[in-house]
């Protein structure tokens, strides 16, 4: 969240309405939020993002000149993260077309593309894959206010602060902008990602990592069907 001070000071600086009516006006929001927003001096950065948008600026660039996104940039993401963002339907396909099988070869003649993202999973995902001794989790819990409870509800819920994402990245090695587009904070575009990036880390993911890549997928898939059961199940008691 940034303070009405700081918010005050950057619509100057960027050449911005200074008027809450003229802002909601901008960035087609409700005028009556932002003005609860700048009146608890706890403006979003979704708000942040919006105006820079309406204005025709880049929000990665404008995000970085704040103290706390100062580590952001427009750049690409390693091929790691890339990968992160493939939904385990299109690691199957992939791994349908390396064994040339015939329903591979049908949807690709039909000009495929790699499914959208940011999709449910797409924390967990990246999480999953940045957290490669398994301590992510903990040291994000020991350096911001969220509990275990907390946070694994979050990356459940893709509803990661963006401060969050950021120390979350930056904790585990990797690009900072890649949390705020996994977020939807900002586009892939606006941080820097070619858009055949994600195809291309799985063209180049070998054999085996790709294997690896899939195990994972349908590992957390069965956790997430499993869980849905169960919650399916106690609602009906409940009933």
């Amino acid at each position: 969240m940034l303070s009405e001070d700081a918010f005050a000071a950057w619509l100057a600086m960027v050449g911005a309405p200074s008027r809450s009516g003229e802002l909601a006006s901008l960035i087609g929001e409700n005028v009556a939020k932002i003005r609860a927003q700048r009146l608890r001096s706890r403006v979003s950065w979704s708000v942040v993002v919006a105006v820079s948008r309406a204005l025709g600026r880049n929000p990665v660039r404008d995000l970085q000149g704040f103290p706390v996104f100062a580590a952001v940039d427009v750049v690409q993401p390693t091929s790691r993260e890339a990968l992160s963002q493939v939904q385990v339907e299109d690691v199957l396909l992939e791994i349908s077309k390396r064994r040339r099988s015939e329903i591979a070869r049908m949807v690709g003649a039909a000009g495929y593309e790699l499914q959208a993202f940011p999709f449910e999973e797409s924390t967990r995902y990246w999480f999953d894959a940045m957290d490669a001794n398994g301590t992510l989790r903990g040291r994000l819990v020991e350096a911001t206010t969220l509990d275990k409870t907390s946070l694994s509800r979050a990356i459940s819920a893709n509803t990661l602060s963006p401060e969050q994402a950021v120390t979350a990245a930056v904790m585990a090695g990797g690009t900072p902008t890649v949390g705020l587009v996994i977020i939807g904070l900002v586009s892939a575009a606006e941080a820097g990602w070619a858009p055949t990036v994600r195809d291309t880390a799985l063209i180049e993911c070998s054999d085996t990592d790709l294997i690896d890549l899939a195990d994972a997928r349908l590992r957390t898939l069965r956790r997430k069907i499993r869980a849905d059961l169960v919650e399916a199940n106690y609602w009906k008691t409940l009933g």
